[in-house]
């Protein structure tokens, strides 16, 4: 079961890809949920393309008020954030503490790039593992038992409101890693392109869309109506290619911003473009 560049669990649904590993390059999330649907992920296994400068950019994106449950499953090498959980029931692992006195450990591996996978050494540095926005100051997501690629797991590795405590001190998943990865066959864009985002007007997250004909420095940045720099999704190098990010609409604390007009401005090299958005609450 392959999902790529948004492929979606759109409601009650259990995917269950027992000892299998999906391996390959997705521009945006490897797998989305759908807003207010209900997923089960059980033993999957999710290997990005570890590809210097051309990293894929989400693992798994939980949408707005999804509720997902994630089990012995494996989330490695991606660019921006293993897990990405905007405002949702998700959760990778409860203790018996706060699970009504029954244990139920994640038992999930969930590492990224310049962690402690060795096939990976030149990969894009990671920002988060997970990161939860959250809806409340308790909305907190529980991520308990599992294995973040090191004992302890650095806090820099996860958002405030994601409990990894307790972590396991091993991994739980035997190492699956390829002796080579499928080769990808893609058509090199013949020059720099920033296309509108989509959708537009959006709420609560959006796509940027960019392309590259040469290897860049790529730097975009979230512009409100005054000129202020709202928010960065990029500031790092690219291979050619075409790329796709996500903006959920927050600043770079995480805090939601209001409606309105925003612009968004991509930077590469001596490229430059800009243009404008609307977000909806």
């Amino acid at each position: 079961m392959v999902y790529q560049d948004g492929g979606c669990c759109p409601g009650s649904q259990t995917l269950n890809v027992v000892h299998d590993s999906v391996y390959g390059y997705f521009t945006g999330a490897h797998l989305q949920t759908s807003n207010k649907g209900n997923c089960t992920i059980d033993s999957c296994s999710f290997i990005a393309n570890y590809t210097a400068g051309a990293q894929s950019q989400y693992g798994l994106y939980c949408s707005q008020d999804a509720a997902v449950k994630m089990r012995s499953s494996r989330i490695i090498n991606y660019g921006l954030f293993g897990l990405y959980s905007y405002k949702s029931a998700t959760n990778l692992g409860k203790t018996a503490a706060n699970n009504g006195g029954i244990d139920d450990p994640g038992n999930n591996s969930i590492y990224t790039a310049g962690h402690a996978d060795p096939v990976c050494e030149d990969c894009i540095a990671i920002v988060r593992s997970v990161y939860h926005v959250g809806n409340s100051s308790t909305d907190t997501l529980r991520a308990e038992n599992n294995w973040w690629g090191a004992s302890p797991p650095q806090a820099g590795w996860f958002s405030t409101k994601v409990d990894y405590n307790p972590w396991l001190t091993s991994n739980p998943l035997p190492k699956m890693a390829p002796p080579s990865l499928p080769e990808v066959r893609a058509e090199v864009p013949r020059s720099f392109e920033v296309r509108q985002n989509y959708p537009n007007p959006f709420n609560p997250s959006t796509t940027i869309e960019f392309s590259l004909h040469e290897s860049s420095r790529v730097r975009i940045s979230i512009y409100n109506v005054l000129g202020q720099v709202v928010s960065e999704l990029a500031n790092q190098d690219y291979a050619p290619g075409r790329y796709q990010l996500t903006w959920d609409g927050t600043d770079r604390g995480g805090q939601s911003l209001a409606s309105g007009v925003y612009f968004y401005r991509v930077v590469a090299g001596e490229h430059a473009e800009t243009k404008k958005m609307v977000l909806l609450r």
